[in-house]
């Protein structure tokens, strides 16, 4: 392989994920929240993910497509290439499972992300467009840009 290649090719971490020419930023999970029975609980308290910062223009229509979605059972395409740009940016994260297990690593597989619950999934995307409740308390509006 040529020196020239070889050098421009990503070098993983020491744990085999990819090494991005963009940093993630690291969003705790505290404010992850499912309801059962009415009750609100904290289901990834203590948790993080790392989502990348840049998206492309395939995530910014998927996320633009889903504001305006009503689901039904024809809708079903949207919600999976919804969940595909999402494990796009999602890089890395020490979630659990219901039964208390790590999860999957996110990136790039789709199939984690959609045997997450709406609620989680919902969280999600606000972590990838930076609007979670965290973000929010570090001065951040809705929109992700400071005015």
């Amino acid at each position: 392989m040529p020196a020239l290649r070889k050098a421009m090719m990503k070098k993983p971490f020491g744990n085999g994920k990819p090494k991005f020419k963009v940093p993630s930023k690291r969003v705790p999970s505290d404010d992850c929240t499912v309801t059962v029975n009415g009750e609100t609980i904290k289901i990834h308290e203590g948790e993080w993910v790392d989502v990348l910062q840049v998206g492309t223009l395939r995530q910014y229509t998927a996320l633009l497509r889903l504001q305006n979605l009503v689901v039904d059972e024809t809708d079903t395409q949207v919600l999976s290439d919804l969940c595909e740009e999402v494990a796009g940016r999602v890089v890395d994260w020490n979630w659990t499972g219901l039964d208390g297990k790590k999860l999957s690593d996110p990136y790039k597989n789709t199939r984690v992300i959609e045997e997450l619950s709406s609620e989680e999934v919902a969280w999600l995307i606000k972590s990838v467009q930076g609007e979670t409740l965290s973000e929010r308390k570090n001065g951040l509006p809705l929109s992700g840009v400071k005015s």
